[in-house]
Order: structure tokens, then C-alpha cells, then sequence
């Protein structure tokens, strides 16, 4: 039950969204009517951690107060480094996290059985962070744009204890909030109380307009001189003025060759046209796309597939029982995962069902296939292996809470999954065997994803050379076996983002700017795009870490992000769907 005193800037999404990248199954449609999964040895099951007991948790999953993390004895799991700045203090931060944040998102409490929120909601909304006034929003973004400025010209070590204590406070309840706010207020000195006071002024002036039905307020502006009618419009413009970002840092000349000149600088100054696409009854939780065709998955229990160019809906697929938790789909069919435990396969040309998974005891709330093998991840805190070949399935056990995404390396045969347990796992899908697990992050972690093979960093010059730049597996047979990705990018609730080196282990940058936490991630070789439930969509430079611009205009918190290299798409809780085209600015 999410605590009545806790003011969140918008409606928290209720459960973690997870989406998948485009990839390409095989027509299987011929084997979906009689498919049948036979599990491997021992039902399939692998589990390479101890027998633990049921421990009571919140229903993020983390045991109130203290983190959880099972150390690994057959696990060629790296420490993390001594330098990793960003997680100094964690000790103490972790376990408040843990504890507080799961009040202030609330998964489960406010949800009937249909997905709908209860109409006796103890979440409560205060005047400036009401979802539905979309001014005040406005009113924050240029204060927002500065802050996130001033933040990038500190150093790794200051981004990383500010944002600490953002997320401390902004998981705080209400007490809690207060008790801090007085500690700072007993320690700033005579300038940081006129700084607080000039900025507190403006912020808690209540615009009576915004509340009031439109035909109310516009009776109440006819009693207004012409003067103050102009003055209050002149406010408005400064008001709702989108603020302006800098300017981006050149990239590799490949690179810049490959997004063209023209795309190319639209990303480089945000110019680009938005659509908007509405028709879902509930939060948007999970959304793709490629050039002609987006689908999205709701907590209202449909996929609806959307005409990119026209707008216009073209189809909704019915049939699972709860909401949509995760799809992807390529050239011939849909899956898509629910919290009714299972997933289906669609035709996406006649909208048919294909087929029905079934295995997990709860919701699957992640899923991605590649060629062959569909890789789930579920609230029973395990990964299902599905292999279409020899109609095998195995278990992956490991993660001690919700497994958050899941994404497959068919070239390597490896598999990267995120949980809330606060760390991610990367394991080898021969053997059905973790091989390394990454601790770092002080909240849920609700995205991994791979970076592409074309992406690299420049080696800091007091590197030592090959450091970190080979991979050996455990079996001398795979000696020819490609090794997996790179670089991955993943983010968390605590609102930070990192950029890790798979083969070494460490965590290489840690990207500040969200106020609240990170549900939606997407990257390419330019880009990383993140949507969080400050209602923030950011798009970072991966090299550098630094946020290149930052677009509002969701309502609610944005749960779930896509990418390519011309056009970006967001889902949220206002229960739209927003593309933004680089390739056309609508000019």
C-alpha cells in the first residue's frame, strides 16, 4: 500500500515495465498448434545457489532494511573497484532504499484483478505534483534544465553524492522528509536561507485557474482589465517555454557518418515531430517499433498495433486475462508476457493466436527471443529457457526477487537478466550456468541492456593495456565461441544509470540527472535514451555520460522507451504513446 504522505510528481506505475529489442524468430508457425516443451535433466531446473528459506519482503521483493545479496561460490563474479565512486556509502543507502521505496511505487496494493487502480487510491497528490496539471510541470522544466546543467559540470564523485541524496529523500515518507529538511535547514547559513527563500516564493504561488473547470476560469478572466489579462498571459509564455539544452560533443567520424547529416543534427538540437497515440484505457507498460508498425501492451489486458505513418489504429490483440508486462515481435509474429503467468505468440498479419507458454507459478514480467530460444523472466524470481528446436525448456534459478528483464546474445550464447534483488546476472545458455554476477546499484535494478557490437570507449590513458579486453570461457572447447557483449547499460529506481565493462566487470560510468527511478532504457551506438517516473525522457552521450536533452510532456511517469536511429517512442501511465521523428520535424 503506497504511503498516503509520500507526494510523487506523478502516478507511479504499478508494476515494472520490461520490453525487449527488435529480433528475428523463424516461421514456426507450423509447430506452434502442437507444441510441447520437454524439460532437460532434473525437470530442467538449475538453480547454482543454496537452499534458501522464505524470508517476509516488501512486494518489491527486498527484505525491509537490508539488501540481499548470496555470495556465489562457483561464480567468477569481480569485485567492484575501489574507485567506483558512485557507490560509496551504499551501505547505508542501500538498506534505506530497500526499505522506503517499495512504499513509494507500490506495485501490487492498487490494483483489482483487471489491472485497474481501486478507486479508494491512499496514494495522494499534492497541488504541484498532481499528475493532471500539466502547467506546474511546465513551470518546474526550465529550473530542471539548469539543475541537470550544473550537475554535469561537477565532478563523478559530487554527481554521485547528490544524487545519494536525492534518492534518500525523494524515498523518505512524509516524516522522514521532515526530519531531514529541518536537519539541512539548522545548518545553511545566511546565503543559503535567501536562496531558499527567493526560490520558495514562486513555488508554492497556486495557479487557482488550473483547477477550475475551463468555462469557470474563463468566466472569472472576464472580470480582468486588459492589462492584467496581458500580464497574465506574458506569464504563461514564460511559464511553458521549452527550455533549451547544449550543444552535443562531436562523435567518431563513422559514426557520424552513419546517422547523416540531416538526422544527425535534428538529434543534436531536439528537432523533431511528436505523435500522439491514444486508445489504451490503462498504463502503457510496454512498447516496439520498426518503420512502418508500433505495438503497445497495457495493464488494460490488450496489445494494440499502431500504423507509424497514418496514426491510426490497426489492430487489438485480446486474450490474456491481466495486464501486458512485456511484447516484442518481428517481420511474422507478436509474443507478448502478462501477469496472468503466461505467453503468447500472435500472427501479426490475421491477429491469431499461435501458440500459449505456460511454466512460471506468477507473472512474467520480461521476455526476448532470438532465433530459436524465447528467454522469460517472472515474479517467482526465476528465468525459463525455451527452445523451439527440441521443444526443451529449462529453469534458471539465482535471483532471489523479480526477474525485471531478460536479454539473449545469440552469438555468444550468454543471456543478461535484472532483478530486484539489485543485481544483474550474466549467464551461459550451454550449460544453464550464472557466470558472473554485477553488484553496484543501490536499488532495483529494472533494466540491462547490451550494447551494440559497433560501440566502444576510448581507453583512459592510465590504462594498462588488454586490461579488461579478453574473455576466457570456464570450457576449453568453447576456445572458438565468440565472447558476449562488451559493454551493457542498465538502470535502476535509485534514478542513476550505469555503463559496465561485462569482460572486467566494472562499472566505467555512472550517468546522474533523474530525480526518480529508471523503468525504461534503450541504447545504440549514440545514444542512450532512459524514461523515468519523474515523467523525464533523457537521451545521454555513453562516451561522455552526460545528459544531451531532456523531453517532457507525459503526464505520468514514462515506463517504457524505444530507439533507432530515426525515431524515438515512449509508453507511460497516462496511458498514451508518444513518437518522436528525428527524420521528419513536421517543418
Amino acid at each position: 500500500m503506497a504511503d498516503p504522505h509520500v507526494h510523487s510528481p506523478a502516478t507511479p506505475p504499478q508494476q515494472r515495465p520490461r520490453r525487449p529489442s527488435v529480433e528475428h524468430l523463424p516461421d514456426m508457425s507450423a509447430t506452434f498448434t502442437e507444441l510441447e516443451f520437454h524439460s532437460s535433466a532434473a525437470d530442467g531446473e538449475h538453480d547454482d545457489r543454496p537452499e534458501q528459506p522464505q524470508r517476509p519482503g516488501s512486494s518489491l521483493g527486498l527484505v525491509a532494511g537490508q539488501p540481499i545479496f548470496y555470495p556465489r561460490e562457483d561464480t567468477t563474479s569481480t569485485p567492484e573497484p575501489k574507485e567506483d565512486l558512485s557507490s560509496a556509502g551504499s551501505s547505508t543507502i542501500t538498506p534505506f532504499l530497500t526499505k522506503h521505496i517499495p512504499k513509494q511505487y507500490d506495485p501490487l496494493g492498487e490494483r483489482n484483478q483487471t489491472g485497474a487502480r481501486n478507486d479508494k487510491s491512499n496514494t495522494k497528490f499534492c497541488y504541484r505534483h498532481h499528475p493532471d496539471l500539466k502547467c506546474r510541470r511546465q513551470a518546474d522544466e526550465p529550473s530542471m534544465d539548469q539543475m541537470q546543467k550544473e550537475l554535469a559540470t561537477l565532478p563523478p564523485s559530487d554527481q554521485a553524492g547528490i544524487s545519494n541524496v536525492w534518492s534518500l529523500f525523494s524515498a523518505a515518507p512524509s516524516r522522514h522528509r521532515n526530519l531531514m529538511l529541518q536537519g539541512i535547514l539548522a545548518q545553511c547559513c545566511f546565503p543559503q536561507l535567501s536562496f531558499i527563500a527567493a526560490n520558495v516564493r514562486d513555488l508554492i504561488k497556486i495557479d487557482f485557474l488550473s483547477v477550475l473547470p475551463a468555462e469557470i476560469g474563463l468566466r472569472v478572466l472576464t472580470f480582468l482589465d486588459p492589462t492584467s489579462i496581458c500580464k497574465a498571459a506574458q506569464r504563461d509564455v514564460k511559464r511553458q517555454r521549452t527550455p533549451e539544452h547544449g550543444g552535443r560533443k562531436l562523435q567518431p567520424w563513422k559514426d557520424v557518418y552513419k546517422d547523416r547529416f540531416k538526422i544527425g543534427t535534428n538529434w543534436k538540437y531536439g528537432r523533431c515531430s511528436i505523435k500522439t497515440f491514444k486508445g489504451h484505457t490503462n498504463g502503457v507498460m510496454c512498447v516496439q517499433f520498426d518503420e512502418n508498425m508500433i505495438a503497445s501492451g497495457s495493464y488494460d489486458s490488450t496489445i494494440k498495433l499502431w500504423d507509424i505513418h497514418s496514426g491510426k489504429e490497426i489492430r487489438t490483440l485480446r486474450g490474456h486475462t491481466l495486464g501486458i508486462r512485456c511484447l516484442q515481435f518481428d517481420d511474422t509474429k507478436l509474443a507478448s508476457g502478462s501477469l496472468d503467468g503466461t505467453i503468447k505468440f500472435w500472427d501479426l498479419e490475421s491477429g491469431r493466436q499461435l501458440c500459449n507458454l505456460t511454466g512460471h507459478t506468477s507473472g512474467v514480467i520480461s521476455l526476448h527471443f532470438d532465433g530459436a530460444t524465447v528467454a522469460s523472466g517472472s515474479m517467482d524470481h526465476t528465468i525459463r529457457v525455451w527452445n523451439f528446436k527440441d521443444r526443451s525448456a529449462s529453469v534458471l534459478r539465482g535471483h532471489t526477487e523479480w526477474v525485471n528483464c531478460v536479454k539473449i546474445d545469440a552469438a555468444s550464447r550468454t543471456l543478461l537478466s535484472c532483478s530486484d534483488d539489485c543485481t544483474i546476472r550474466l549467464w551461459d545458455l550451454d550449460t544453464m550456468r550464472c557466470i558472473k554476477v554485477f553488484h553496484g546499484h543501490a536499488a532495483q535494478v529494472q533494466q540491462v541492456v547490451p550494447m551494440p557490437v559497433g560501440f566502444d570507449l576510448d581507453p583512459a590513458p592510465d590504462a594498462p593495456a588488454g586490461d579488461g579486453r579478453t574473455w576466457t570461457y570456464e570450457n576449453e572447447k568453447d576456445a572458438d565461441r565468440p565472447p558476449p557483449p562488451r559493454y551493457m547499460v542498465s538502470g535502476a529506481l535509485s534514478g542513476n544509470i550505469r555503463l559496465w565493462d561485462i569482460h572486467s566487470g566494472r562499472c566505467v560510468r555512472t550517468f546522474f540527472g533523474h530525480i526518480e527511478g529508471v523503468w525504461g532504457l534503450a541504447a545504440d551506438t549514440l545514444r542512450v535514451v532512459s524514461g523515468a517516473n519523474d515523467g523525464m525522457i533523457k537521451i545521454w552521450d555513453p562516451r561522455a555520460g552526460t545528459c544531451e536533452r531532456t523531453f517532457t510532456g507525459h503526464a505520468g511517469p514514462v515506463t517504457c522507451v524505444g530507439l533507432n536511429d530515426r525515431r524515438m517512442l515512449s509508453g507511460s501511465e497516462d496511458h498514451e504513446v508518444r513518437l518522436y521523428s528525428f527524420c521528419d520535424t513536421g517543418t
